[in-house]
């Protein structure tokens, strides 16, 4: 069996994604070995100056918690910002080589969702794909969301390296990892978008859809440039960007329901 299934098995703090070795180590020092262990730490503490510096840290004694109770846990309160029209990025990329191939986007008004996708064979259709994905996000003056670093770190490299002024497009982009970061825990071992989205119901078609297993299509595709793994692609693509509005809604469904308490 896997070390995963041994740390499943003995309920090891290692589960959890953001806890390094270092910390693991001074937990282990605590007396402290296992997730049910670790959630049973969690204390809420009442000085001002404490609470201000509270709220920017994440609490892996929270995620303990929420996965022992199974309960999504609000530690600090995200704002979201909520607009008529609304997009939802995802991009697929070979990060060793910088080359970006692929940009999703699921375009969101009150009563319709189109998904877009700007697809590139090579790296000479890189810049058009780029800027085709720019023309369709510049026609609406909308909150452009996605999950995690990659999607703001691709699209500098892109305007850098096709000398393309990207500022307005920048200025909205708003990443729902930095949202829930510290503030909303899911009852999950890891912050990764299908982890989360996997609890909230997002579905993917792909059983083992990764952005690992996106790179194994995409090299497959580059030998045989067999439709079935462009078409796999683009479905994970469209799926993440489901996902990634999926969430979005969730944390509004969230901070109604805190809204309705208060």
């Amino acid at each position: 069996s896997s070390c995963k299934d041994i740390a499943e098995k003995n309920d090891d703090l290692s589960q959890l994604d953001r806890l390094n070795s270092k910390q693991i180590k001074r937990y282990h020092e605590k007396g402290v070995f296992t997730l049910k262990q670790l959630s049973f730490q969690f204390q809420l503490r009442r000085s001002r100056k404490r609470k201000q510096r509270e709220k920017e840290l994440y609490k892996p004694e929270l995620q303990a918690l929420a996965i022992r109770t199974g309960n999504i846990l609000i530690h600090d309160i995200p704002k979201l910002p909520q607009s008529q029209i609304e997009f939802f990025l995802d991009m697929e990329g070979i990060p060793d080589i910088g080359f970006h191939y692929l940009i999703g986007l699921l375009s969101c008004d009150q009563t319709n969702n189109a998904y877009h996708h700007f697809w590139a064979d090579a790296l000479l259709e890189e810049e058009t794909a780029f800027r085709q994905f720019l023309d369709v996000v510049k026609e609406y003056d909308a909150p452009i969301y996605h999950y995690g670093s990659y999607e703001v770190k691709a699209l500098r490299q892109l305007a850098k390296r096709y000398k393309l002024d990207i500022e307005p497009v920048q200025k909205r982009l708003v990443n729902l990892n930095s949202h829930i970061f510290g503030k909303i825990y899911f009852p999950v071992k890891s912050n990764k978008l299908k982890e989360i989205g996997n609890f909230i119901g997002a579905n993917w078609t792909s059983q083992n859809a990764s952005g690992l297993q996106s790179l194994v299509w995409r090299y497959r595709w580059n030998e045989t440039r067999d439709k079935i793994y462009k078409d796999l692609l683009i479905k994970y693509n469209e799926e993440d960007c489901q996902a990634t509005k999926l969430l979005a809604s969730k944390i509004r469904e969230i901070l109604a329901v805190l809204n309705e308490k208060t």
